[in-house]
């Protein structure tokens, strides 16, 4: 953590990872139904397989050397970490484990699944007995009674018995996503996927003596036999709190609580931090008193302290980025500002440095008593989050557009809400275009009757003068831009309909304008994208060929070509002029959300709802590259070029040309001023997704040769596919898959270069050795072992072997790179290695390292091994030398242990501490005594 550096790395799995714990040196993390145990120390690590489920949590239990896991087959399960196995597995869960909590010396087990109970187990870790010393106690038993038939046992007999206590109602509606109690294991914080967070108090003894009396004496009173009173696990584990948080919350950690006094009373100070899924971070403190008290419920508001003095809202985490993902982004007209949409608020963005300029803020009135931003908000009373409503029930890709306006301070944006009133038994849907002035980020006009139902678009005209508005309602609306003056005499940008309101034949998803102003392209829901001339509104075209609704289109800067992106995962180029079908790209395996073309080139962009984004060459009809980075789906992409202001200006240079110069040496004059040109005008993209976050591509200056990248990525998919069975086996063993427990992670593409590598390597060790052994001087060292720093052989092999290891070099995976790489040698590379690695033994050379691999090449290659009498005497050979060393190793930590132990006594001597040792260690023994005879008779004393 202090220096950053990477310590280990390895392929967990194929998918992500779900669940990670780190305890001292030991690391465990899960992915798809498998266990990844790490020991940082001695980089050894062991796969380990159970589970048939997705693993949902893992926790490690140091001072028992156990691990716990739950996972999505309704099971828990309880590994041995000595030897790597599942000794026990917990069952009676009705769906998946979610997730799980430990409390009192991980004793108490708290679990939760889909249904509204919390189960409560009890742990009972028992000492672990052997075979051998079981048969030693029970020696004369076994004798006298020779004719009972005596059970084998095997190396431990029980680890661990559990006891269901009960359930525990808990209010959530949605199942449970986050278990964690507090450091002192006094309270339970139980995290859903709603907004509900919910807190229980886990009793002491003391309260529980108490609660047992009471429920004793309420049986008494009653005639109740109480005899047979007991405490379940609704008595132990009581619900206090129950917390609706502003957002959903992602994940949350609790504190350890502070007992404080306040007027003669006392109370738990407990402090803990949410992350929601808004993309905040709050931390919230709670004063809850040690005296019982009744169920309370908090609605976490700005105004919490006023309404609540038990509850604090103490710091929330809430600059720069969205509350919610990002649905539409647009690049201003000089390429310099980046302006996104989400559904509560639009953003500003500085594309060089990053920053946010500005920020235009609206809320819903039915939530209008919590504000999640600390900036001016630029409306307090609009009726809806922009177009959430119409996103969720319409069930569109693209519910509005946003076009900025570079040419003045003011932007437009759609607003879809929903009023709630009875018409024909349905709800009536209201479309709002709002104008705002960034500057003073306030709403300048706002247009209540845009459409009769949701606006799923604007666009702007080609000449920048107005905008035109797509709807649900079928119908198209033309606005300008003009100039109003207001009250106090200052010209303000409103829009005013120029046009007739136009109809469609069925709903609209999105629109465009040529850059020209002749045409407007609309994509209707009916899966057709009609062409119409802008001042006549006239049909030229009507393009079909989509089996589903096109969600996004765009017209190339020469008004010839259109691009659309379907939700049937297919990208279309169509020609403007006579409305044919050039191609149809199908390379994308989720739905298309957007397309662009990158203006003034010949490339398109689109995306995907899987992350992807897919550059094309439109002229030569071929996918250039796929950009990857985002974690969720692409909303929105944004495309322009670097230097606008050369396409402005009208000195732009010009080729001139002299008469000798157009017949000689013209064309390689062109590619060069093109050469430069290119330079200057490098393509950008803005693409912003679900995943909250908003990234810019540049244009590199690195060249692509299709051909070489298609087959690139052709022999990644071979290698992918010739990885999975190039696993090692180990003769007369299970395969990999079956196997329970394997070696950590699984090979790459790295293992096959490592192989190779280290085969040259001892390639070169034994030539380097027959020119030594036949006595010629003078010779150069083979360039290898220069670049390893080292003129001797055995030097250079041995490096190479830990390089294997090696976290921070390309071909080591840590404490998985050794393993996978030994396997994937030639049997004759092994048979010439194991002899120098037991004499690398022999010397003390990296005792672990050459034991491991000596382990693992005689486990691969046991058959070899057993059929060369030289490969037997190396076994030999090995074993004496790991037993010396092994001996060595003893000696040397028994002598430092003898050397503290004198140290101790001799500071005991100085500080006549032995003196008192007896006396202490007495009266801490009838202490004891004493509390656990009061704790037996408190449930037999009257109240």
């Amino acid at each position: 953590m202090k220096s950053g550096d990477i310590e280990v790395h390895f392929r967990a799995g194929r998918t992500r990872v779900t669940s990670m714990d780190l305890q001292n040196d030991l690391l465990v993390s899960a992915a798809d139904s498998e266990i990844n145990l790490f020991d940082v120390v001695s980089g050894t690590g062991t796969r380990m397989k159970g589970h048939h489920g997705i693993i949902t949590r893992l926790k490690i239990l140091v001072d028992r050397k156990m691990l716990i896991s739950s996972a999505q087959d309704s099971f828990i399960k309880f590994w041995d970490l000595k030897t790597q196995h599942c000794f026990a597995t917990l069952t009676g869960h009705p769906g998946p484990v979610w997730d799980f909590a430990l409390a009192r010396r991980d004793e108490l087990l708290v679990s939760g699944t889909n249904d509204h109970n919390l189960r409560v187990w009890h742990i009972n870790y028992v000492e672990p007995v052997t075979a051998n010393d079981l048969c030693e106690k029970q020696t004369d038993k076994t004798i006298a009674d020779r004719n009972e038939t005596i059970t084998p046992l095997n190396e431990t007999q029980f680890q661990i018995s559990a006891q269901f206590l009960g359930c525990v109602q808990r209010s959530g509606v949605r199942r449970v996503h986050c278990l964690a109690f507090d450091p002192t294991g006094t309270y339970l914080l139980c995290q859903s996927f709603d907004r509900c967070l919910e807190i229980f108090r886990l009793l002491d003894e003391d309260a529980k003596v108490k609660r047992l009396r009471k429920k004793t004496k309420k049986a008494k009173d009653k005639g109740l036999p109480s005899s047979n009173i007991t405490l379940g696990a609704e008595d132990e584990l009581l619900p206090i709190l129950r917390i609706f948080l502003s957002a959903k919350p992602s994940s949350c950690d609790i504190l350890a609580p502070q007992l404080v006094t306040d007027h003669d009373s006392q109370k738990h100070l407990l402090r803990f931090i949410c992350s929601l899924k808004n993309n905040m971070l709050e931390e919230i403190q709670l004063s809850i008193p040690l005296c019982p008290f009744k169920l309370q419920t908090l609605q976490l508001t700005s105004t919490l302290t006023k309404n609540c003095p038990n509850a604090r809202l103490l710091n929330t985490v809430s600059i720069f980025g969205h509350r919610s993902s990002v649905i539409a982004c647009s690049l201003t007209s000089d390429n310099l500002g980046i302006f996104t949409l989400s559904k509560t608020e639009a953003k500003l963005w500085s594309r060089r440095s990053t920053a946010c300029l500005a920020t235009l803020e609206w809320k819903n009135q039915s939530r209008s008593n919590y504000d999640t931003s600390d900036e001016v908000s630029a409306n307090k009373s609009l009726p809806s989050k922009a177009s959430s409503m119409v996103l969720a029930q319409e069930i569109v890709m693209l519910s509005l557009v946003l076009r900025f306006i570079a040419v003045t301070e003011f932007t437009v944006i759609s607003d879809s809400h929903h009023i709630h009133h009875c018409l024909d038994g349905k709800q009536k849907k209201t479309g709002h275009l709002l104008l705002f002035d960034l500057t003073s980020k306030s709403i300048v006009q706002s247009i209540d009757d845009a459409h009769n139902g949701a606006v799923r678009t604007l666009a702007i005209t080609g000449d920048k003068k107005g905008i035109i508005s797509g709807g649900s309602d079928k119908q198209v609306r033309f606005y300008d831009f003009h100039l109003k003056t207001a009250d106090n005499g200052k010209p303000t940008l409103c829009l005013v309909e120029s046009n007739p309101v136009k109809t469609v034949s069925d709903q609209i998803s999105c629109m465009s304008v040529s850059p020209n102003n002749r045409l407007v392209v609309v994509a209707l829901m009916n899966f057709h994208v009609d062409v119409f001339f802008t001042d006549s509104f006239k049909r030229i075209h009507s393009l079909y060929g989509h089996s589903a609704p096109v969600v996004s289109l765009d017209i190339s800067a020469d008004s010839r070509l259109i691009i659309t992106g379907s939700s049937d995962k297919t990208v279309r180029l169509w020609e403007l002029q006579f409305g044919n079908c050039q191609r149809r790209f199908t390379s994308h395996l989720e739905p298309v959300t957007c397309v662009r073309f990158i203006p003034h080139t010949s490339l398109a962009v689109s995306c995907d709802q899987g992350g992807q984004i897919k550059q094309w060459d439109i002229k030569k009809f071929r996918e250039i590259t796929t950009l990857k980075g985002h974690t969720g789906s692409v909303t929105c992409l944004a495309t322009g070029i670097r230097n606008t202001a050369l396409l402005t200006r009208k000195d732009t240079p010009k080729l001139q040309l002299s008469r000798k110069s157009r017949s000689k040496g013209r064309q390689e004059e062109e590619e060069e001023m093109d050469d430069e040109m290119d330079e200057l005008w490098g393509g950008i993209i803005v693409s912003v997704g679900q995943d909250f976050s908003i990234r810019i591509w540049e244009e590199a200056d690195e060249l692509l040769i299709l051909e070489e990248e298609e087959q690139i990525a052709r022999e990644q998919e071979e290698e992918e596919e010739e990885l999975v069975r190039s696993e090692a086996v180990i003769p007369g063993a299970m395969p990999a898959e079956a196997s329970e427990i394997g070696p950590l992670g699984r090979p790459t593409g790295d293992t096959r270069d490592a192989a190779d590598m280290f085969m040259e390597a001892i390639d070169i060790y034994e030539e380097e050795m027959e020119k030594r052994k036949s006595g010629a001087k003078n010779i150069a060292p083979h360039p290898l072992m220069v670049a390893k720093g080292t003129d001797c052989p055995e030097k250079f092999l041995l490096k190479s072997l830990m390089a294997l290891r090696a976290p921070y070099s390309r071909l080591g995976g840590g404490g998985a790179g050794l393993e996978h790489t030994l396997g994937a040698i030639t049997s004759d590379h092994a048979r010439r290695l194991l002899p120098k690695l037991a004499d690398w033994l022999s010397r003390g050379w990296e005792v672990e390292l050459v034991g491991r691999a000596i382990r693992h090449l005689v486990t691969l290659h046991f058959g070899l091994v057993m059929s060369c009498t030289e490969l037997r005497d190396v076994i030999r050979q090995s074993s004496k030398a790991r037993m010396d060393q092994l001996v060595r190793a003893k000696n040397l930590v028994g002598m430092n242990l003898a050397g503290l132990e004198c140290l101790t006594r001799k500071l005991q001597e100085a500080q006549q501490i032995d003196l008192f040792d007896e006396l202490i260690t007495a009266r801490d023994k009838r202490v004891r005594k004493h509390k656990a005879k009061q704790a037996r008779l408190a449930p037999l004393l009257p109240d």
